[in-house]
């Protein structure tokens, strides 16, 4: 209840925003989880740290469309952030968005290639990618193909 009350009283602290829609998912209150994450999504202040969190809580809720929205803000705001690029693919893939997916599978991967230059020892995304089930129907795509022997060995 005073969770409740400090947000209603200042809904674009986003700290709060989060320990209440946590607070909604322990106890079970989806729909109201629900409305918090979209006060979030809708605030120009949201970074990237928030919006990840609420991608979480849309995948925990099942909510996929609302996952890759948030993804898709992430890397707006994070452009060169590999794994949320990754991410936002693979979220696509799971929706049949074949076309959307290779693009962000593209960014990702020179992302990916690019950290990878500066630091070796960082996650190779081409390589996570083959093992990914995510991916399955946009395998089958002839640019996914393409794009795989553009990576290769990069």
């Amino acid at each position: 209840g005073q969770l409740e009350q400090q947000f209603q009283a200042d809904p674009s602290n986003l700290q709060l925003a989060m320990q209440l829609a946590s607070g909604y998912m322990q106890t079970q209150g989806h729909a109201q989880a629900l409305g918090v994450l979209e006060k979030i999504l809708a605030n120009p202040k949201a970074d990237g740290g928030t919006l990840i969190f609420s991608a979480n809580i849309y995948a925990q809720l099942g909510q996929i469309a609302k996952v890759e929205q948030a993804l898709a803000l992430f890397v707006k705001g994070n452009p060169e952030n590999p794994e949320g690029h990754y991410d936002l693919a693979a979220v696509r893939a799971m929706q049949n968005k074949t076309a959307d997916s290779i693009q962000a599978l593209t960014q990702a991967l020179d992302q990916s290639a690019k950290r990878l230059k500066k630091e070796p020892t960082a996650p190779n995304l081409y390589s996570n990618l083959m093992a990914d089930a995510r991916f399955g129907a946009v395998r089958a795509a002839p640019e996914f193909a393409k794009l795989m022997e553009s990576y290769k060995g990069k």
